[in-house]
């Protein structure tokens, strides 16, 4: 029997997202292994996830180690995937803040019994050339993609030991702002972008702009989410309801607008697109954010 496993990281102010996200996989069915990663949940809330939820394997990873929580879990969550995904045919790593909004079965047969790597690719210009891994300059080039780090599929049979060596390389990285840099430069200096298979990010990921650049918006329909491409989207990615969102992607609307040439009628078209995404986003967190109270204190 095929085992798979989903892992996620999470620290304490992630928890309400973390049970709109294992709601969604429940409702599409999955009730596989669930791994979540974290350094500060406490354990009456882990207790309450555990008798709500009904996958196979529901598994806490505690973070012990000193640091900032938020990006401890983005560069410790390698280290566990790399000890604890060895028996699976496929993995998956999410982000806690993310909505599962159609089934992705066939994503991991596609990594069954392979050294394939599925992630969301951007294509970007970003010249990395300051970074340095283990001592070691990246070559003087810009970097024309960006791979994003979740969601990460992959064959934990088979490349669970190259994903904790991804895991010593990214620690190593300097400077390190955020995770994505890191991640990509490791993949480099560990030889693994030659294994990645490019997913579209939009309809994985598209917590940025990419969520209302032209041609790559998505939408809700009747038959369910789409982007403007008409490919399938299957997960809803960020954080639009907190505070000072609206205002981040007004300044990204801003921005675009100036790099296309938009007249304010072309920018206003475009905020009110985004404006009823919005608001779509947010009736799908009020759908998901039924369950168990969970406590942060």
């Amino acid at each position: 029997m095929k085992r798979y496993a989903i892992f996620v990281g999470a620290d304490k102010n992630y928890l309400p997202r973390l049970v709109m996200l294992l709601n969604s996989l429940e409702e599409l069915g999955y009730n596989w292994d669930l791994h979540i990663i974290s350094p500060d949940i406490p354990p009456s809330s882990q207790e309450t996830l555990l008798s709500a939820f009904s996958f196979s394997l529901m598994r806490w990873h505690e973070l012990r180690t000193a640091g900032r929580s938020a990006r401890l879990v983005k560069f410790e969550r390698y280290r566990v995937m790399a000890e604890y995904s060895g028996n699976y045919d496929a993995c998956v790593l999410l982000d806690a803040d993310m909505i599962a909004v159609r089934p992705f079965w066939r994503f991991f047969e596609m990594v069954e019994n392979t050294d394939t790597l599925l992630a969301p690719v951007e294509q970007i210009q970003r010249n990395l050339v300051r970074f340095t891994c283990d001592g070691i300059h990246l070559p003087d080039q810009r970097m024309h993609w960006m791979v994003s780090s979740a969601p990460f599929f992959f064959c934990g049979k088979r490349v669970s030991k190259q994903i904790g060596e991804l895991y010593r390389c990214m620690i190593k990285v300097l400077p390190s702002p955020g995770d994505g840099p890191p991640y990509n430069v490791a993949l480099w200096k560990c030889g693994l972008t030659e294994q990645i298979v490019k997913l579209p990010a939009y309809c994985w990921n598209g917590v940025n702009s990419t969520y209302f650049n032209p041609g790559t918006a998505i939408r809700e329909t009747d038959a369910g989410w789409y982007a403007d491409t008409g490919e399938e989207v299957y997960i809803i990615h960020g954080r639009w309801d907190v505070p000072g969102f609206r205002n981040w992607y007004d300044r990204e609307l801003e921005r675009m607008a100036r790099l296309a040439g938009l007249s304010e009628k072309g920018l206003e078209i475009r905020r009110k697109r985004m404006d009823g995404l919005i608001r779509s986003f947010s009736a799908l967190a009020r759908k998901y954010r039924h369950g168990p109270p969970v406590w942060i204190g």
